[in-house]
C-alpha cells in the first residue's frame, strides 16, 4: 500500500518520456542476465552444470531511467538477508562523473543534499529498496571557461 499511495515514486513510472529502467550495476554475478545463457540452462539441456551454479545469486541491483525533465530515478535493491550499502556512481547512470547533482530521496520524501559524482544509499535493509530522484545542476554560462 506504501508504493499506491507515494506520489513520488508513481510519478516515475508515469513520467512523460515512457522509458524503461536499464540495469546498471548488479552483485555479485556482475555477468547475469547478459551471459551467454541462463543459470541452469545448460543442466536442463545436458546435465553438465554443477549444482551450484543452476541458481541466480544476485544480492544487489541498481536500476535507472532518465525522465522527462532530465533527471534520472535511481531504483537499487537489496535482495540479501542483511543491510547493505550500494553506490551510486554519475557514469553508471549516464550522467557526467564530475557533475554536481542534487539527490531526493523518495521514500523518505527528503532531500539528500548536493552531491559530485556519485551518492551512496547506505545500510538498504534486507529485501528492500532505495529510490532515488537525482537531477543534475545547470550549468551557468558564466560558469564555463573556454580553453584556447
Amino acid at each position: 500500500m506504501d508504493v499506491i499511495g507515494n506520489a513520488e515514486i508513481l510519478a516515475l513510472n508515469q513520467d512523460p518520456r515512457v522509458s524503461r529502467a536499464k540495469l546498471v550495476y548488479q552483485w555479485p554475478m556482475a555477468k547475469w542476465p547478459n551471459a551467454d545463457s541462463l543459470p541452469g540452462e545448460r543442466l536442463l539441456r545436458d546435465q553438465t552444470q554443477a549444482p551450484e551454479d543452476a541458481f541466480v545469486n544476485i544480492s544487489l541491483q541498481a536500476w535507472s531511467k532518465t525522465l522527462a525533465d532530465g533527471s534520472v530515478a535511481v531504483v537499487a535493491f537489496n535482495r540479501g538477508d542483511r543491510a547493505a550499502s550500494v553506490n551510486v556512481t554519475w557514469s553508471m547512470i549516464g550522467l557526467a562523473h564530475t557533475a554536481m547533482a542534487s539527490v531526493r530521496d523518495l521514500w523518505a520524501h527528503a532531500e539528500m543534499g548536493q552531491h559530485r559524482g556519485s551518492y551512496v544509499c547506505q545500510s538498504i535493509p534486507a529485501r528492500d529498496v532505495c529510490s532515488l530522484r537525482i537531477t543534475p545542476a545547470k550549468v551557468a554560462l558564466s560558469d564555463v571557461r573556454v580553453v584556447t
